[in-house]
Protein backbone atom coordinates (compact mmCIF):
# COMPACT_ATOMS: atom_id res chain seq x y z
CA UNK A 1 0.00 0.00 0.00
CA UNK A 2 1.21 3.75 -0.98
CA UNK A 3 2.04 6.25 1.36
CA UNK A 4 -1.31 8.02 0.23
CA UNK A 5 -3.41 5.13 -0.17
CA UNK A 6 -6.82 5.04 1.20
CA UNK A 7 -7.07 2.70 4.38
CA UNK A 8 -10.17 -0.02 3.21
CA UNK A 9 -13.60 0.53 4.48
CA UNK A 10 -12.80 -2.89 6.64
CA UNK A 11 -9.89 -1.68 8.17
CA UNK A 12 -11.36 1.43 9.04
CA UNK A 13 -14.45 0.14 10.61
CA UNK A 14 -12.16 -2.10 12.70
CA UNK A 15 -10.12 0.82 13.88
CA UNK A 16 -13.25 2.65 14.86
CA UNK A 17 -14.43 -0.12 17.19
CA UNK A 18 -11.21 -0.07 18.72
CA UNK A 19 -11.48 3.53 19.33
CA UNK A 20 -14.55 3.43 20.77
CA UNK A 21 -16.69 5.28 18.02
CA UNK A 22 -19.25 1.64 17.74
CA UNK A 23 -21.26 0.89 20.87
CA UNK A 24 -22.10 -3.01 21.73
CA UNK A 25 -25.22 -2.72 20.10
CA UNK A 26 -24.10 -1.06 16.97
CA UNK A 27 -21.68 -3.61 16.27
CA UNK A 28 -24.17 -6.50 17.49
CA UNK A 29 -26.65 -4.94 14.46
CA UNK A 30 -24.14 -4.51 12.31
CA UNK A 31 -23.02 -8.28 13.07
CA UNK A 32 -26.80 -9.31 12.91
CA UNK A 33 -26.72 -7.50 9.54
CA UNK A 34 -24.48 -9.41 7.97
CA UNK A 35 -25.32 -13.01 9.48
CA UNK A 36 -29.00 -12.29 7.86
CA UNK A 37 -26.99 -11.01 4.42
CA UNK A 38 -25.08 -14.18 4.68
CA UNK A 39 -28.08 -16.34 4.97
CA UNK A 40 -29.55 -15.04 1.51
CA UNK A 41 -26.50 -15.20 0.08
CA UNK A 42 -26.97 -18.50 0.70
CA UNK A 43 -30.07 -18.79 -1.27
CA UNK A 44 -29.64 -16.46 -3.92
CA UNK A 45 -25.59 -16.50 -4.66
CA UNK A 46 -25.88 -15.22 -8.24
CA UNK A 47 -26.46 -11.45 -6.44
CA UNK A 48 -23.24 -9.87 -4.89
CA UNK A 49 -22.71 -10.03 -1.32
CA UNK A 50 -23.46 -6.48 -1.65
CA UNK A 51 -26.96 -6.35 -2.99
CA UNK A 52 -28.08 -8.97 0.18
CA UNK A 53 -26.68 -5.87 2.32
CA UNK A 54 -28.83 -3.32 0.94
CA UNK A 55 -32.02 -5.35 1.26
CA UNK A 56 -31.50 -6.54 4.69
CA UNK A 57 -30.81 -2.76 5.62
CA UNK A 58 -33.56 -2.02 3.67
CA UNK A 59 -35.76 -4.25 5.93
CA UNK A 60 -34.46 -2.71 8.66
CA UNK A 61 -35.20 0.70 8.29
CA UNK A 62 -39.14 -0.27 6.81
CA UNK A 63 -39.87 -2.52 9.81
CA UNK A 64 -40.88 -5.10 7.17
CA UNK A 65 -39.80 -8.97 6.59
CA UNK A 66 -36.15 -9.83 5.83
CA UNK A 67 -37.65 -12.44 3.49
CA UNK A 68 -39.64 -10.97 1.97
CA UNK A 69 -38.19 -8.22 1.21
CA UNK A 70 -35.40 -10.40 -0.56
CA UNK A 71 -38.01 -13.02 -2.19
CA UNK A 72 -39.60 -9.69 -3.36
CA UNK A 73 -36.85 -6.90 -5.33
CA UNK A 74 -32.86 -7.02 -6.47
CA UNK A 75 -30.52 -4.34 -6.21
CA UNK A 76 -28.62 -2.15 -9.38
CA UNK A 77 -25.77 -0.14 -8.53
CA UNK A 78 -27.04 0.12 -4.76
CA UNK A 79 -30.80 0.68 -5.05
CA UNK A 80 -33.29 -1.48 -4.64
CA UNK A 81 -36.07 -2.44 -6.99
CA UNK A 82 -39.20 -3.77 -5.75
CA UNK A 83 -41.41 -6.05 -7.76
CA UNK A 84 -44.94 -6.27 -8.87
CA UNK A 85 -47.69 -5.92 -6.43
CA UNK A 86 -45.53 -6.23 -3.27
CA UNK A 87 -45.38 -2.37 -2.66
CA UNK A 88 -49.15 -2.33 -2.60
CA UNK A 89 -49.41 -4.98 -0.23
CA UNK A 90 -47.09 -3.36 2.08
CA UNK A 91 -49.42 0.22 1.47
CA UNK A 92 -52.41 -1.68 2.85
CA UNK A 93 -50.33 -3.79 5.58
CA UNK A 94 -49.06 -0.49 7.14
CA UNK A 95 -52.31 1.25 6.53
CA UNK A 96 -51.31 3.49 4.09
CA UNK A 97 -53.83 2.50 1.30
CA UNK A 98 -57.58 1.77 2.14
CA UNK A 99 -58.41 -2.21 2.06
CA UNK A 100 -60.07 -3.25 -0.82
CA UNK A 101 -59.47 0.06 -2.76
CA UNK A 102 -57.33 -0.68 -5.54
CA UNK A 103 -59.05 -1.50 -8.41
CA UNK A 104 -58.06 -1.82 -11.99
CA UNK A 105 -60.11 -1.08 -15.37
CA UNK A 106 -59.05 -0.59 -19.13
CA UNK A 107 -60.54 1.92 -21.46
CA UNK A 108 -60.64 2.33 -25.22
CA UNK A 109 -60.49 5.77 -26.62
CA UNK A 110 -62.01 7.00 -23.26
CA UNK A 111 -65.09 4.43 -22.89
CA UNK A 112 -64.39 1.85 -20.28
CA UNK A 113 -64.29 -1.91 -21.63
CA UNK A 114 -66.54 -4.70 -19.65
CA UNK A 115 -64.01 -7.02 -20.89
CA UNK A 116 -60.55 -5.59 -20.05
CA UNK A 117 -57.98 -6.52 -22.53
CA UNK A 118 -59.28 -9.90 -23.28
CA UNK A 119 -60.67 -9.55 -27.19
CA UNK A 120 -56.97 -8.78 -27.87
CA UNK A 121 -55.49 -11.53 -26.11
CA UNK A 122 -53.32 -13.96 -29.20
CA UNK A 123 -53.01 -10.58 -30.91
CA UNK A 124 -49.04 -8.97 -30.96
CA UNK A 125 -49.21 -5.93 -29.18
CA UNK A 126 -48.07 -4.15 -32.01
CA UNK A 127 -51.51 -4.56 -33.49
CA UNK A 128 -53.10 -3.17 -30.18
CA UNK A 129 -55.00 0.20 -31.02
CA UNK A 130 -53.08 3.27 -29.30
CA UNK A 131 -56.73 4.48 -27.13
CA UNK A 132 -56.06 0.99 -25.32
CA UNK A 133 -55.41 2.08 -21.44
CA UNK A 134 -54.92 0.33 -18.36
CA UNK A 135 -55.80 2.46 -15.25
CA UNK A 136 -55.44 1.89 -11.79
CA UNK A 137 -56.58 3.24 -8.81
CA UNK A 138 -56.47 3.83 -4.92
CA UNK A 139 -57.43 5.38 -1.67
CA UNK A 140 -54.99 6.36 0.99
CA UNK A 141 -57.14 6.41 4.71
CA UNK A 142 -59.37 9.02 5.65
CA UNK A 143 -59.21 10.83 2.29
CA UNK A 144 -61.96 11.85 0.34
CA UNK A 145 -61.35 10.64 -3.08
CA UNK A 146 -59.10 8.33 -4.59
CA UNK A 147 -55.44 8.70 -6.63
CA UNK A 148 -55.10 7.09 -10.39
CA UNK A 149 -52.78 6.56 -13.09
CA UNK A 150 -52.79 5.37 -16.72
CA UNK A 151 -50.78 3.66 -19.09
CA UNK A 152 -52.02 3.40 -22.65
CA UNK A 153 -50.45 1.59 -25.54
CA UNK A 154 -49.67 5.20 -27.03
CA UNK A 155 -47.55 6.00 -24.12
CA UNK A 156 -45.71 2.21 -24.93
CA UNK A 157 -45.51 2.51 -28.16
CA UNK A 158 -43.61 6.33 -27.98
CA UNK A 159 -41.57 4.53 -25.29
CA UNK A 160 -40.56 1.82 -27.90
CA UNK A 161 -41.46 -1.05 -25.64
CA UNK A 162 -44.14 -2.78 -27.87
CA UNK A 163 -42.71 -5.63 -29.38
CA UNK A 164 -39.51 -5.95 -27.10
CA UNK A 165 -38.39 -9.76 -26.33
CA UNK A 166 -39.70 -11.09 -22.97
CA UNK A 167 -42.73 -9.91 -21.13
CA UNK A 168 -43.56 -6.93 -23.94
CA UNK A 169 -44.14 -9.99 -26.07
CA UNK A 170 -45.45 -12.52 -24.03
CA UNK A 171 -47.87 -10.99 -21.12
CA UNK A 172 -47.67 -7.02 -22.91
CA UNK A 173 -51.15 -7.00 -20.88
CA UNK A 174 -49.85 -7.55 -17.36
CA UNK A 175 -46.76 -4.78 -17.84
CA UNK A 176 -49.48 -1.96 -19.08
CA UNK A 177 -51.21 -2.72 -15.75
CA UNK A 178 -47.43 -2.66 -13.85
CA UNK A 179 -46.15 0.10 -15.66
CA UNK A 180 -49.68 1.91 -14.44
CA UNK A 181 -49.17 0.68 -11.02
CA UNK A 182 -45.54 2.03 -11.08
CA UNK A 183 -46.82 6.03 -12.00
CA UNK A 184 -49.46 5.62 -9.09
CA UNK A 185 -46.96 4.04 -6.47
CA UNK A 186 -44.42 6.57 -7.22
CA UNK A 187 -46.46 9.63 -7.34
CA UNK A 188 -48.94 9.11 -4.60
CA UNK A 189 -47.25 6.46 -2.14
CA UNK A 190 -43.33 7.25 -2.25
CA UNK A 191 -43.66 6.96 1.56
CA UNK A 192 -44.41 3.43 0.92
CA UNK A 193 -41.27 2.88 -1.41
CA UNK A 194 -38.69 4.39 1.08
CA UNK A 195 -36.64 5.31 -2.25
CA UNK A 196 -36.65 2.31 -3.67
CA UNK A 197 -37.64 1.66 -7.38
CA UNK A 198 -40.05 -0.37 -9.36
CA UNK A 199 -38.68 -3.51 -10.99
CA UNK A 200 -40.72 -3.09 -13.95
CA UNK A 201 -39.93 0.05 -14.59
CA UNK A 202 -36.09 -0.47 -14.35
CA UNK A 203 -34.94 -2.46 -17.67
CA UNK A 204 -37.59 0.08 -19.49
CA UNK A 205 -35.71 3.17 -18.64
CA UNK A 206 -32.24 1.83 -19.25
CA UNK A 207 -32.95 -0.45 -22.44
CA UNK A 208 -34.53 2.71 -24.08
CA UNK A 209 -31.68 5.01 -23.19
CA UNK A 210 -28.57 2.77 -23.06
CA UNK A 211 -28.74 -0.70 -25.27
CA UNK A 212 -25.10 -1.28 -23.88
CA UNK A 213 -25.76 -0.72 -20.45
CA UNK A 214 -24.28 -3.13 -17.97
CA UNK A 215 -24.49 -3.89 -14.20
CA UNK A 216 -20.71 -3.35 -12.50
CA UNK A 217 -20.73 -4.50 -8.66
CA UNK A 218 -19.02 -2.15 -6.85
CA UNK A 219 -16.66 -2.99 -3.93
CA UNK A 220 -17.96 -1.74 -0.67
CA UNK A 221 -17.43 -2.44 2.76
CA UNK A 222 -20.41 -4.99 3.25
CA UNK A 223 -18.03 -6.98 0.21
CA UNK A 224 -14.94 -6.50 2.41
CA UNK A 225 -16.25 -7.50 6.05
CA UNK A 226 -18.41 -10.07 4.16
CA UNK A 227 -15.03 -11.66 2.61
CA UNK A 228 -13.25 -11.43 6.00
CA UNK A 229 -16.16 -13.54 7.46
CA UNK A 230 -16.47 -15.95 4.73
CA UNK A 231 -12.33 -16.67 5.09
CA UNK A 232 -12.96 -17.05 9.22
CA UNK A 233 -15.36 -19.83 8.22
CA UNK A 234 -13.62 -21.66 5.45
CA UNK A 235 -10.52 -21.80 7.96
CA UNK A 236 -12.88 -23.31 10.65
CA UNK A 237 -14.60 -25.53 8.58
CA UNK A 238 -11.05 -26.85 7.20
CA UNK A 239 -9.84 -27.04 10.96
CA UNK A 240 -12.65 -28.97 11.98
CA UNK A 241 -12.22 -31.44 8.91
CA UNK A 242 -8.61 -31.98 9.33
CA UNK A 243 -9.44 -32.77 12.78
CA UNK A 244 -9.33 -36.50 13.49
CA UNK A 245 -12.70 -37.91 14.88
CA UNK A 246 -11.85 -39.87 18.08
CA UNK A 247 -15.14 -40.81 18.62
CA UNK A 248 -15.83 -42.60 15.18
CA UNK A 249 -15.01 -46.04 15.32
CA UNK A 250 -14.05 -47.87 12.31
CA UNK A 251 -16.23 -50.19 10.21
CA UNK A 252 -15.74 -53.62 9.91
CA UNK A 253 -14.97 -54.77 6.72
CA UNK A 254 -17.23 -57.45 5.03
CA UNK A 255 -14.45 -60.07 5.92
CA UNK A 256 -14.61 -59.29 9.58
CA UNK A 257 -18.75 -60.06 9.87
CA UNK A 258 -19.43 -63.44 11.16
CA UNK A 259 -21.48 -65.92 9.15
Amino acid sequence: MSEHSAPSPASEYAALINRGGVTPEADSLMRLALFKAQALYQLNPKEPMGAHIVKVLYASETGRPTLAIASNSYVVNGRLQLFGEFPVGCAINEGRMEPGSYRVWWTLDGAELETGYKPWVGTTALKWPDGLACHVAAQRPGASGEHSAEFSVAMARHARLLGKSGPWTLFPWSMLEAKARAALLKRHWPDVLHGAGIAEDHPDYQSTTDASYTVTPQTSAADELSAALDAGAKKDDDEQEAKPDADKEASPSIEDVPF
